[in-house]
């Protein structure tokens, strides 16, 4: 498709179309309501075309934000479960302003509170329909202690002997940071990858990760005080702590761990969470249910996407 724009629009300037397949009123009118202008066939190319005084698009994104939210409630199992005042105007605001720039998203919550699973569900639905998104999983961020592992002898004796696993200090931040905001700026990157085999291993620029137009960061590191601020949007997985320590053990299990390591790295993790998570909750833009339907979910991202026009190439 080509089309020739002399200047870039402004609100309350005048621009009307060479050649035109409806009138004036009815393009300024589409406009005004989100319609992408991009999808005029080829022949017609923008001259001038009519924009109105206010930010409609910014309104409608508002509003049909809220109406996504309002049938969420009305579902039989919500997945929406609170969100912050003033959020859903503030990303309005935000996707109107630049709305070129990526959006960064960040996905938190406590072990096994069910984000890694929200976010192989985001990726099934990506990969799917195509949709620009890329997710960082934070946690291969973790410190290479290789080192430590060799001098206790196993990961659990690290563990034992108090080493704190979560905690900000053990995180390659600045390195986090420095990728999320290669990605945003439009450049692929190379994140570090660290072995979950019990070496406590850290690979350096070990995994490819593309740029695109909505990037998602998993992992409670997202939270930490080094990265949070880059995130136009904070999102918290929700979900009670007896349900969680279910998970955890029939996951436990899985690794083939025995019940009383197990028990020791579930005691580890939860007092971990209290220290370093969940005091972000409040923080958070929005809380979704960590139990929620998966099925559901994909529709949701679907609509979101829709709404944003994400889907569309930038």
């Amino acid at each position: 498709m080509e089309i020739k724009i002399q200047s870039l629009p402004k609100y309350n300037n005048s621009y009307t179309l060479k050649q035109k397949p409806q009138s004036n009123k009815s393009i300024t009118n589409n406009i005004c309501s989100g319609l992408n202008i991009f999808s005029y066939p080829k022949s017609y190319y923008i001259n001038q075309i009519s924009f109105c005084s206010k930010k409609p698009q910014e309104q409608d994104i508002t509003k049909d934000l809220k109406q996504l939210i309002e049938e969420d409630k009305k579902s039989s199992k919500p997945i929406i479960l609170s969100y912050k005042e003033g959020f859903l105007d503030n990303l309005a605001k935000r996707l109107q302003k630049r709305p070129n720039d990526k959006i960064l998203i960040s996905i938190t919550g406590e072990s096994a509170s069910g984000k890694s699973t929200i976010c192989s569900q985001i990726a099934k639905t990506v990969q799917e329909d195509n949709l620009p998104v890329t997710i960082l999983n934070a946690d291969t961020y973790f410190n290479d202690i290789s080192d430590l592992i060799k001098i206790h002898g196993t990961f659990d004796k690290v563990r034992d002997a108090g080493y704190d696993v979560d905690s900000p200090d053990n995180f390659y931040l600045d390195q986090l940071r420095e990728d999320i905001i290669q990605l945003q700026q439009g450049h692929d990157v190379l994140a570090p990858k660290y072995l979950v085999d019990g070496t406590g291993i850290s690979k350096p620029k070990a995994i490819p990760v593309k740029s695109q137009n909505v990037i998602i960061v998993e992992g409670i590191a997202s939270t930490y005080d080094k990265v949070s601020d880059v995130f136009d949007v904070k999102v918290y997985v929700d979900l009670d702590e007896k349900t969680r320590e279910e998970r955890f053990m029939k996951r436990a299990k899985t690794r083939n761990q025995d019940d009383e390591n197990a028990q020791k790295h579930w005691k580890y993790v939860k007092d971990a969470g209290r220290k370093y998570v969940s005091s972000h909750k409040n923080e958070s833009d929005i809380i979704i249910d960590g139990d929620c339907d998966l099925n559901y979910l994909s529709k949701i991202i679907k609509e979101i996407s829709l709404i944003t026009n994400n889907n569309n190439d930038k």
